[in-house]
Parts: structure tokens; C-alpha cells; sequence
């Protein structure tokens, strides 16, 4: 049987009002984090790979 690495990736954009770069990116990240860890099951992802490992 072979072996494979599988990778998903999600891509999240939220827009936000901050003075600069810094503050935006913590404003996004805690969204993000209250996102994350709401009770619902959520199972999308944006892109996905497959690579096969070679022994």
C-alpha cells in the first residue's frame, strides 16, 4: 500500500478598520479565533494536495 501526505488548505479574509498592519492582523485573528470555535461542524476547505511519498 502506498503512502501520502494530503494537505487542505482554507483560506479566511476578513475586513477590518485598524490604525495599521499590526492592529488589523490581531483585530482579523481574534474574528478568526471566534470563527473557529463555534460549536458547528464546518468541513470546507479551499484547496486540498496530494502528494504520494516515495520510499
Amino acid at each position: 500500500m502506498k503512502k501520502y501526505n494530503v494537505t487542505f488548505t482554507t483560506y479566511e479574509e476578513y475586513e477590518v478598520e485598524a490604525e495599521n498592519e499590526t492592529e488589523a492582523l490581531r483585530i482579523a485573528e481574534d474574528e478568526l479565533r471566534s470563527d473557529r470555535c463555534r460549536p458547528i461542524a464546518d468541513t470546507h476547505y479551499d484547496e486540498s494536495d496530494v502528494e504520494e511519498i516515495e520510499e
